[in-house]
């Protein structure tokens, strides 16, 4: 059982501190070499999209499954790395063929 902090631990902490605070205490213990995991809520901010959206897109296959550990679920930070890297690789890729002169 986690010991409890007092109130006045958090007072001076802003609310990505606290937040990061307590979704990091939640993640299994890693090693350093590994990647970080990502919880839905974590990488719903971090993409900037909903929980649900990564619901759908896992289930139409569009986006990494998550690993379930217990109740929770899980994305490798490699994984989401890989994907976004595939995602923009067409746009990253683009070239202009021409400047008009206005």
């Amino acid at each position: 059982m986690k010991a409890l902090l007092p109130l006045a631990h958090f007072t001076n902490m802003t609310g990505i501190e606290l937040y990061n605070r307590v979704s990091t205490d939640e993640l299994p213990a890693m090693q350093p070499d590994q990647p970080k995991l990502l919880t839905k809520t974590e990488l719903s901010i971090q993409l900037s999209i909903s929980a649900r959206t990564i619901e759908n897109l896992v289930k139409a296959q569009k986006f990494p499954p998550p690993v379930r550990i217990g109740k929770n679920v899980y994305w490798s930070e490699i994984a989401v790395s890989k994907w976004r890297d595939a995602l923009f690789s067409q746009q990253e890729r683009w070239e202009c063929k021409s400047i008009q002169k206005l």
